[in-house]
């Protein structure tokens, strides 16, 4: 059985230069876009809309104790 030192197993200089950063992994779903309007219309409609659900508006009836 040869005895192979343990620096021999270390990488060399370039030896991240396949590693794929974390970075690129990130997934985020992009909403499709209502039929009929610009992305610049869909950004307002969507604001309005937040601003609506925020506000209670059209969050659906509210119960009272």
């Amino acid at each position: 059985m040869e005895i192979i030192p343990i620096e021999a197993l270390a990488p060399g200089p370039d030896g991240d230069a396949d590693v794929v950063p974390i970075q690129s992994l990130l997934y985020i779903p992009v909403p499709a876009a209502v039929p009929g309007l610009l992305p610049f219309e869909q950004t307002f409609s969507t604001y309005f809309r937040l601003v609506q659900e925020a506000a209670g508006v059209g969050a659906g009836p509210v119960r009272s104790r």
